[in-house]
């Protein structure tokens, strides 16, 4: 297969911009392997997911905020929310912020604030995956 261009945008910068071999993007139905040659089609994903591009010679991951993505054949463009490098990412806070979301599901509450903490428990949950597969872990 042949390389793809990827450019990846958020609202206060281009944050990543290099071919590269693959990627993998989160999807509502689970991920997807993007290659070049691929046919064109637009995605979206209203979620937070953990995408994972292989450089050729490195892999790097990032966690991945709200997104949309245009795919054409040697190119994709994603504009997204937010992104997040995972070798940069902070494991001690992300597990600070895990115990302290526990705690507010232990202690109860109104349904809303049981669900927002468990979103936040899975957003730092894939924070730490990021930063783990950055570091080499599986």
């Amino acid at each position: 297969m042949s390389n793809i261009h990827l450019r990846i945008i958020t609202p206060k910068e281009v944050a990543f911009d290099a071919e590269v071999a693959s990627l993998i993007l989160p999807l509502d139905k689970g991920p997807m392997m993007i290659e070049g040659g691929i046919t064109p089609m637009v995605l979206s994903y209203d979620g937070i997911g953990l995408l994972k591009i292989d450089e050729g010679d490195k892999k790097s991951y990032f966690v991945l905020f709200p997104y949309a993505a245009v795919v054409n054949s040697d190119y994709i463009e994603i504009t997204a929310d937010r992104i997040e490098n995972g070798s940069s990412l902070d494991t001690a806070r992300a597990l600070a912020k895990i115990d302290y979301y526990k705690q507010l599901i232990e202690q109860g509450g109104e349904a809303s604030s049981l669900k927002t903490a468990k979103a936040k428990i899975e957003k730092n949950l894939i924070r730490l995956k990021a930063k783990s597969f950055s570091q080499g872990g599986q």
